[in-house]
């Protein structure tokens, strides 16, 4: 796991630095920029027997902590006023399993990589290339191979842009809730050695922080 880490972050510096000159810094930072999101992902996954005769009804809780490196493509798309901006967004990365709990008890049983897929709209307030307030609305989708991390649903954040040392960074706050919750599916599983005809439900929520690095200025 950390030979995973030590190659995303890796990764994530050497393709900012990289992207200053050449062909990739022609619209850096107006186009795209590179972040990264350290995130808890919380499921919930209820069992029901649909037999009488072996009865079950039982909850597992799913907790993930994931690291986000990725890729943002942003698109100007309209201005309310002077002073601020919207922006059409979207987002490739790879999600890092960190830790991976069921019913609070740590387990070594998931893949440790998935995907993770976004789009949506960012409003900025302020000046687009140094200090501004910033919100974004997106719909979020990991396809994840491990029970419980799938997620589907609306994501919001609230953040802030500033300059350091001539370059631009954004950090934001980042919370959603899954669209899969509460429908029902028909399954096989096994507990504790007992095979179960079973009705199940999900829900999910994601909170997170985050940054951007934009570039020099």
């Amino acid at each position: 796991m950390k030979y995973f880490i030590s190659t995303i972050i890796l990764f994530v510096i050497s393709v900012s630095s990289f992207s200053q000159v050449g062909y990739w810094g022609f619209n850096y930072g107006e186009t795209y920029s590179f972040g990264t999101e350290l995130y808890q992902h919380n499921a919930k996954l209820n069992y029901i027997s649909t037999d009488s005769q072996n009865p079950l009804d039982t909850t597992f809780n799913h907790n993930y902590t994931s690291l986000l490196p990725h890729i943002k493509l942003h698109y100007d798309i309209a201005s309310i006023a002077e002073d601020d901006i919207i922006y059409f967004n979207f987002t490739y990365g790879i999600s890092i399993n960190l830790s991976y709990r069921v019913n609070g008890e740590r387990s070594t049983d998931n893949f440790p990589i998935s995907h993770f897929i976004e789009t949506g709209l960012t409003y900025l307030k302020g000046d687009e290339y140094g200090q501004a307030y910033l919100g974004t609305i997106s719909l979020t989708f990991l396809p994840a191979f491990n029970t419980g991390e799938l997620f589907l649903g609306p994501t919001a954040c609230v953040g802030y842009q500033f300059e350091f040392d001539e370059r631009l960074i954004q950090v934001y706050a980042k919370g959603g809730f899954g669209l899969l919750g509460n429908i029902e599916r028909n399954d096989d599983i096994y507990i504790d050695g007992n095979g179960y005809d079973i009705i199940s439900t999900y829900n999910s929520t994601i909170f997170g922080i985050g940054v951007v690095y934009r570039g020099l200025n």
